[in-house]
């Protein structure tokens, strides 16, 4: 197709329009793809194979790793769009429909950017493996399309990724062959020695920075360091969240800066003073600190309520979140106990049976009771296996009851995290 992404259209985003419900119903997460469920892990996945740092193919028998790219080139995840966005806006999307056999297209300007779109009148599978017969790969076709953006035209060498068709049910375009390698090479050079590579990133939540550690950054206070937005981001903007004039320390080797506060979970990378593709770092995942998998926190506002309540599992999508209240310790002996389950967290509103901890107006609860034991009562529930639920947030508050009195036990606040 001829042409290469300049140095500023590494950014990748997903407007997550897909109609069938088999695109986006993924729920397990991977510390290499943080905060990413559904079709945002497939694009993901898709265009970091093209990239240089390695990472597990998390769930797919079919890969060894993700990211077998040797050139001087890797994508930058940026998350959401809020539309489909112009044809150099770098944003994949669906389509509702297109003629004959096309499973998904690239338009390309190139130099300047893309824009992929995935036809909706098929059914597209997110995966991580083992995708339905009568389904199409996303991650595999998003791999090919990426091959486009990156100026590859079709392979003729059967099996390669950017060989020109693809069945349903088929996961052989999510790894990249030799004749791939070999076009990205042509395009964007053999990875330099020169090039700045990150190789590991150390938050302090407490200080609000993050510790960058690699080789060949700029000793002198000209580095930028790219992350990814943690807010859906405008078409027709650049997603980026950048800091300038950043200087490095241990000869080249470490960068720290304050984290800032539009940064979320997802990549960084780190650019030399210049403009050609050997001044770009690769792209390393990071979570910035926050709870991929699920947080809960003990909560007892005033702090007169007693401990009797406490989970045992973490909040997770589509798993069991497993309750324990203690009702050894009501008054005469418990009849019943329970479990209040509230979006949002409230404290100071002291009722005869203690202080409420979750937030009656809440528009999302739910409850939880039993017959008690007496001693140790055991509940669950599922949280949704509802990609969009991840990082939502709530609380629960155990309590125990008889005809004589109720008591209210602590509460914990909780964040829903992605699935093992």
């Amino acid at each position: 197709m001829g042409g290469a992404l300049g140095v500023g259209q590494r950014d990748v985003r997903l407007f997550n329009n897909f109609a069938d419900g088999v695109a986006n119903n993924n729920v397990r997460g991977f510390p290499d793809f943080p905060f990413a469920l559904g079709a945002e892990q497939a694009v993901w996945k898709g265009a970091s194979e093209w990239g240089t740092h390695a990472r597990s193919s998390s769930g797919d028998l079919s890969q060894s790793q993700i990211g077998n790219g040797t050139a001087n080139f890797d994508p930058f995840w940026q998350g959401n769009s809020n539309g489909v966005g112009g044809t150099n806006d770098n944003i994949v999307s669906a389509i509702s429909s297109c003629g004959g056999s096309t499973l998904a297209f690239t338009e390309t300007p190139i130099s300047n950017g893309w824009r992929i779109r995935f036809c909706d009148n098929r059914t597209w599978a997110d995966g991580p493996a083992n995708i339905g017969g009568n389904t199409f790969d996303l991650q595999g076709v998003m791999a090919h399309e990426y091959g486009h953006a990156l100026g590859l035209g079709h392979s003729t060498v059967g099996g390669a990724t950017m060989w020109p068709s693809i069945g349903s049910g088929a996961e052989s375009e999510r790894s990249i062959e030799p004749d791939d390698v070999d076009g990205m090479l042509c395009v964007y050079g053999s990875l330099s020695g020169s090039r700045p590579a990150v190789t590991a990133v150390l938050v302090d939540s407490g200080a609000g920075t993050v510790t960058i550690t690699g080789s060949n950054f700029d000793t002198g206070a000209t580095n930028e360091v790219w992350f990814t937005n943690r807010n859906v981001t405008t078409t027709g903007s650049d997603p980026r969240v950048r800091l300038f004039n950043v200087a490095s320390t241990g000869g080249g080797t470490s960068i720290t800066v304050s984290i800032p506060a539009s940064a979320g979970p997802g990549e960084i990378m780190v650019k030399n003073d210049g403009g050609s593709h050997t001044d770009l770092s690769n792209a390393f995942p990071t979570d910035l600190g926050e709870p991929l998998f699920g947080e809960v926190a003990f909560h007892n506002g005033l702090g007169g309520n007693p401990a009797c309540f406490q989970s045992t599992s973490l909040p997770q999508l589509g798993q069991s979140f497993d309750l324990q209240v203690d009702a050894s310790g009501h008054p005469g002996g418990a009849g019943f106990s329970g479990a209040l389950i509230y979006a949002g967290s409230s404290s100071g509103t002291v009722i005869a049976a203690g202080e409420l901890l979750v937030d009656l107006t809440s528009t999302s609860y739910g409850f939880l009771i039993g017959a008690s034991s007496g001693a140790l009562d055991v509940y669950s529930t599922f949280p949704p296996a509802d990609p969009s639920l991840l990082g939502a947030q709530g609380t629960v508050q155990g309590f125990t009851f008889s005809l004589a009195q109720t008591v209210l036990c602590n509460a914990e606040n909780f964040t829903v995290g992605a699935a093992f």
